[in-house]
C-alpha cells in the first residue's frame, strides 16, 4: 500500500475529510526528505511538531490534574514528563503505524522504525494537524485513542516509580558514597553502547538508538535488581 493511501486510511478512521491530506502529508515530512527531493512542494512537520507539542502538553497536564487531585506539582511534573518523553510518544507512533508513512531521506530509512526521535516528532506533527484543521475537541479524541495502543495506565502512579530511577539511584550514590553514577556512552553503528557505573565498578550496559533512553533502562534494572547494593 502506498504512504497517500495509509494517510487517508488514517483520515477516514478519524472522519477527517480527504481535503486535508495536504496538512497530514506535512505531518509526516521528515526535512531530510526534502533535501533530497527538489522537485517536493511541500513543508517538513517542525511547525506542526511545534503547535502539537503544546496541544500534548495540554492535554496531559489536564488529564493529571482531574487525575491525581492530591498530587503535588513537583510529582505531576515528573509523571507528566514520562508520558510525553520520546520514548511513550514513539511507542505510540509505532503502534498506528506511522514508521511506515513518513517520508524521510535514505539515510533515516532503514533506521526508521527505531529511530524514536523522529517517531515521537511525527506524533507531535500529526496531533498538530489534527488539531488545527479539525479543533482541540477532535485532536483530544484522537490523542485518546493513542493511548489505548498502549498496554497499561499511561496515567498511573506506578509509571512515576519507574520513571524515577535515575534520580532514587543518584540519590542513593550521594548518600552512600558521595558520588554520582556514570552512564559511560560509546557510538556505533548508529547506536550507543551505554554502561552504567558505581564507585568505578561497570554493573550493566544496554545497547539503544537513544542515550537517555538506555541510562534509564539501566537505572531501573540496577534498582529492580538491587546491584547498587553489590558495589
Amino acid at each position: 500500500m502506498l504512504i497517500a493511501e495509509k494517510i487517508n486510511g488514517l483520515l477516514k478512521d478519524w472522519g477527517i475529510d480527504v481535503i486535508h491530506f495536504p496538512k497530514f502529508l506535512e505531518a509526516l515530512t521528515h526535512k531530510s526528505y526534502i533535501h533530497e527531493n527538489s522537485d517536493f512542494q511541500g513543508a517538513s512537520y517542525q511547525r506542526l511538531e511545534f503547535l502539537g507539542d503544546s496541544v500534548l502538553g495540554l492535554f496531559v497536564t489536564t488529564e493529571l490534574y482531574l487525575r491525581h487531585p492530591t498530587l503535588p506539582e513537583g510529582e505531576l511534573s515528573k509523571l507528566k514528563s514520562f508520558i510525553v518523553r520520546e520514548e511513550t510518544l514513539a511507542q505510540m507512533a509505532r503502534a498506528i503505524g506511522l514508521n511506515e508513512m513518513m517520508l524521510v531521506g535514505k539515510g533515516e530509512q532503514n533506521d526508521l522504525v527505531d529511530n524514536d526521535s523522529i517517531m515521537a516528532d511525527g506524533l507531535e506533527a500529526l496531533l498538530g494537524a489534527v488539531y488545527v484543521s479539525q479543533g482541540v475537541e477532535r485532536a483530544r479524541v484522537v490523542w485518546e485513542s493513542w493511548i489505548t495502543k498502549l498496554d497499561g495506565d499511561l496515567f498511573s502512579l506506578q509509571n512515576l516509580v519507574e520513571f524515577d530511577a535515575k534520580s532514587k539511584l543518584q540519590e542513593f550514590c550521594l548518600k552512600a558514597w558521595k558520588s554520582l553514577p556514570v552512564y559511560e556512552a560509546q557510538e556505533f553503528k548508529n547506536k550507543f553502547r551505554v554502561t552504567l557505573i558505581i564507585q568505578d565498578k561497570a554493573l550493566l550496559s544496554r545497547e539503544d538508538v537513544s542515550k537517555k533512553k538506555a541510562a534509564l533502562v539501566l537505572a531501573q534494572s540496577c534498582l529492580k535488581h538491587q546491584l547498587h547494593l553489590t558495589v
